[in-house]
């Protein structure tokens, strides 16, 4: 009779990582794309990189590699000389940071992957929203 049980248990933990990971997209790596403004050639770039330990996604929230929980939950950041809070989400094969700085509105950037080599980026500031490929 307890042998049903655990394998129940088992399976019932179990079985939100697999939701989530059929969801959440594993991105690692620099990205960058070439932009042209004003007659002039700028290269932008774009971080991403994913953590997952034990079906849960983290994903970094900035260049120095901190990662935060794919779980919706606003959290404490420092942004330049402010601070303010982000949450990051992951669904439908694509990540979403959401920060939002005292009275500012939040700024959103949605990442989704294109191929093994591109990212689709999606940025409030739409100067920044494109397709980016990974640098090697």
């Amino acid at each position: 009779m307890l042998k049903p049980v655990l394998m129940l248990a088992l399976v019932l933990s179990i079985t939100p990582s697999f939701a989530q990971a059929a969801k959440c997209p594993v991105i690692n790596g620099k990205f960058a794309r070439i932009v042209e403004r004003d007659g002039k050639f700028y290269r932008q770039t774009y971080y991403q990189y994913t953590r997952v330990e034990r079906g849960v996604f983290s994903y970094n929230v900035n260049k120095d590699k901190s990662f935060q929980v794919a779980d919706g939950i606003p959290r404490p950041i420092r942004i330049g000389d402010q601070e303010g809070k982000i949450s990051v989400l992951c669904g439908n094969n694509s990540v979403l940071l959401v920060s939002k700085v005292e009275d500012a509105e939040p700024y959103r950037i949605e990442v989704q992957p294109v191929d093994n080599d591109k990212i689709q980026v999606t940025e409030s500031d739409p100067a920044r929203s494109g397709i980016y490929s990974i640098v090697l």
